[in-house]
């Protein structure tokens, strides 16, 4: 195996990458093939990789979980409750069905974690409907359409995550959110697991 094919084939370990510093290297992390397409500059890469850094994630988890998305970070909506469980938040969807009055969807979580004044465990609501959703102008959009229910989840959890755990998040967006906010229609797929997975090879998403 020649020296530049080493590098490549070694690139893509999390505890190399963590250490990685140089635009060259992250160039080279490029080269190895083993990167989602959308990223196409070693500074987006660098970018990802120190949010993800500052969220507490992994190298590889932050490249294949954090989108950039007209130069925002956003981190995937199906990684949400993947780092709520990480912090022993334990979360479950209590509501989750179309009204018999308007037939329209009311999605509610419930999430279970430890208070940290009185060490006991808490539960805490938190519930959205089609009607705020319809109100702010998002169910009129592709995804919405599509998958109005794992939309609706998507929202649901992270509202409830940004009014009760506002450290989990930081301040960042979900992808889907972001997506929400422009006008134009984003690839999208619906997972084995039933979450929306934002496809990240498609132009517009990290242009």
């Amino acid at each position: 195996m020649s020296k530049n094919e080493n590098e490549l084939s070694t690139a893509v370990d999390n505890s190399m990458i963590a250490n990685f510093k140089t635009r060259e290297e992250y160039a080279i992390l490029l080269e190895s093939g083993a990167i989602p397409s959308g990223f196409d500059t070693p500074e987006k890469l660098m970018t990802v990789v120190q949010m993800g850094k500052e969220l507490g994630l992994p190298a590889l988890v932050s490249i294949n979980n954090i989108n950039i998305i007209k130069g925002r970070t956003v981190i995937s909506s199906t990684m949400l409750g993947a780092m709520l469980k990480a912090r022993n938040i334990e979360w479950v969807w209590t509501k989750d069905h179309f009204t018999e009055e308007d037939g329209k969807i009311v999605t509610e979580i419930e999430f279970e974690y430890l208070s940290k004044v009185s060490k006991r465990p808490k539960l805490a609501k938190f519930s959205i409907s089609w009607g705020q959703m319809q109100l702010a102008g998002y169910t009129d959009k592709q995804n919405w359409e599509k998958y109005p229910k794992e939309m609706m989840r998507a929202r649901c959890m992270a509202y409830g995550v940004r009014a009760y755990f506002p450290e989990v998040l930081m301040g960042m967006y979900t992808d889907l959110e972001m997506v929400d906010a422009n006008e134009q229609n984003y690839a999208t797929k619906l997972t084995e697991d039933g979450d929306i997975q934002i496809i990240q090879d498609a132009e517009e998403v990290n242009d």
